[in-house]
């Protein structure tokens, strides 16, 4: 009686583990370069430099996204703006547009460099983002309308 009951227990366990395994999210296995060479990948942004001022650490919802030809980005901006936004509420640096004049580099040594420019209806952006072979990124973004930024992440 007592084997049935330990039995009962250790089956029931093993099942409600077995469950668990499957909520989790599904591992991207690509490699770093297949996912920089598609343009399909994430960066996370830890922290942020503004020109001339203290680098700020950031929450973990700052991203810039690539997919394809187009970039999804949410990044805080907290330089210079020689224009204001149209929408007061909206001084960040939020893109979900097409890439353009497309531009990509590699190094065997120090990885990849990415230049490509965004037009929003207000803003026009140039980015070049620097990956190294770990995937440690530098997102330099620069515009006429503001100060340059510079964000620091990794590549999801």
């Amino acid at each position: 009686m007592k084997t049935q009951q330990s039995l009962l227990i250790f089956i029931s366990i093993l099942l409600l583990s077995s469950c668990s395994i499957f909520r989790k999210a599904i591992p991207d296995n690509r490699t770093l370069q297949e996912k920089v060479e598609s343009k399909s990948f994430t960066i996370a942004i830890s922290h942020s430099n503004p020109s001339n001022l203290r680098d700020s650490y950031l929450g973990n919802d700052v991203e810039v996204r690539m997919k394809n030809d187009s970039i999804f980005a949410n990044l805080p901006f907290f330089g210079v703006a020689n224009t204001a936004p149209m929408d007061q509420n909206d001084g960040g640096i939020n893109i979900e547009k097409p890439m353009k004049d497309f531009l990509i580099k590699q190094n065997s040594q120090s990885g990849w460099n990415l230049i490509f420019k965004v037009n929003t209806s207000q803003y026009k952006y140039v980015f070049r983002v620097d990956i190294d072979n770990q995937g440690k990124a530098i997102v330099f973004v620069t515009s006429t309308e503001r100060s340059p930024m510079t964000y620091y992440g990794e590549v999801q």
